[in-house]
């Protein structure tokens, strides 16, 4: 599920509720909670000066790990590694979050890019390295 937020939300604790209903009529209620804590992105490296953002895959990791943009820039993954790597947006493994943001497998030297249009937070991971390989991207 992915709503756009008012940007200026303040920080705090949020509950959503929801009923969701399926084709053959059949329906259930549900809920969740997140938080905003913009203090958390003082730990990003800030990109927000470049309109373009290279993020190496190396040593089975993601270089920089966590970034932050401005809408309108292209993120390029670069695999500088030996073994395949994949670009996924969250949640393992349904890769739903955010479909653009889905390559292929990656060998050495391969490259994906993704430009960035809309504000927001977006987590991915590597599908092959999903417990370890983590990113986030955080788009101004």
């Amino acid at each position: 599920m992915r709503r756009n937020m008012d940007p200026t939300s303040p920080d705090g604790r949020y509950s959503v509720v929801y009923k969701a209903c399926w084709p053959d009529g059949s329906c259930h209620d549900g809920s969740f909670e997140f938080a905003i804590n913009r203090e958390l992105a003082k730990n990003f490296t800030d990109e927000t000066k470049s309109s373009e953002v290279t993020v190496k895959l190396s040593q089975i990791q993601f270089q920089p790990q966590n970034i932050r943009i401005k809408k309108g820039t292209k993120v390029t993954w670069v695999n500088g590694d030996s073994i395949e790597h994949y670009i996924n947006t969250d949640s393992h493994p349904a890769h739903t979050y955010f479909l653009n943001q889905n390559s292929r497998a990656l060998q050495k030297g391969d490259t994906y890019s993704v430009t960035f249009d809309t504000a927001g937070i977006y987590p991915y991971h590597c599908s092959a390295h999903a417990d370890s390989m983590t990113g986030n991207i955080l788009v101004e």
